[in-house]
């Protein structure tokens, strides 16, 4: 977990479990970045919205996991839509 300014960010890579995702369960992040290979996406959707972070970002994936990431996606509710986003190569995003 990263923090400044009183913004928490939360960055996962190579979880091994869904509790990994709830390391830091007391904080509620304004962003939270997942790697989405180790475990399935709709795990990581499902409980990073259940800890109330603002901005979620899916990575380490692979090109075949795009088209059903992009699935998952895509059967959010409108107001998950532009909160739960794949990250791609050169993203940049202000907190």
């Amino acid at each position: 977990m990263f923090e400044d300014r009183n913004r928490k960010v939360i960055y996962t890579s190579d979880i091994g479990s869904q509790e990994d995702l709830l390391l830091f369960r007391e904080f509620i992040p304004d962003v939270f970045i997942s790697e989405a290979t180790h475990i399935s996406p709709e795990t990581i959707i499902e409980k990073v919205i259940k800890i109330g972070a603002g901005k979620v970002y899916l990575t380490h994936y692979s090109d075949e996991e795009v088209s059903i990431i992009s699935e998952i996606l895509a059967s959010l509710p409108s107001e998950l839509k532009e909160e739960v986003k794949m990250a791609e190569d050169g993203l940049s995003f202000d907190i």
